[in-house]
């Protein structure tokens, strides 16, 4: 079969039904007629989404819950990278992850591909202080992590040149 050639209406159909945001991920990923089939703005899975909590309120656990702005109820994901990580920070689709037994190590996560990307090893005064910060972007990601207790930075772009 050459799933390519599916007609374009039948696929937008097809994913109005999906209901976990991993089988919608994997669903665009088949092809780009696939992904071009569905657009950003017309599925809720792309409209701006609120982390809401952890289930159980267990801040090293890999399980989510968000807010969906667009459908005004709480959408809950499993992110099997994020299990003994703390969040950061968050931004643009992505989530920043501290590793509870060494925080001196963080990973960019998309929480509904579940790709992850290694940031370098963060600077020794982010050790023991807290890390907070933000992600944004298209295409080049930023990543800024803070210390507020050492008044410290760091800067990370992914994905092309800061420019």
């Amino acid at each position: 079969m050459d799933w390519a050639s599916v007609p374009a209406d039948l696929l937008f159909s097809i994913s109005s039904h999906l209901r976990e945001p991993e089988d919608f991920v994997r669903f665009r990923a088949v092809c780009p007629q696939w992904r071009a089939a569905v657009s950003h703005e017309e599925h809720a899975f792309f409209q701006p989404w609120i982390m809401a909590s952890r289930w159980l309120e267990d801040e090293y656990s890999e399980n989510f819950v968000f807010y969906s702005l667009s459908t005004l109820k709480t959408i809950k994901v499993r992110v099997p990278d994020m299990k003994g990580k703390r969040v950061a920070a968050s931004g643009s689709g992505h989530l920043v992850a501290i590793d509870n037994d060494d925080d001196l190590s963080a990973v960019l996560v998309n929480p509904l591909s579940g790709k992850t990307t290694a940031l370098p090893r963060l600077p020794e005064f982010f050790h023991d202080n807290g890390t907070h910060g933000w992600v944004t972007g298209e295409g080049v990601i930023t990543v800024v992590l803070y210390n507020w207790m050492s008044e410290n930075m760091a800067l990370w772009c992914l994905g092309g040149s800061c420019g």
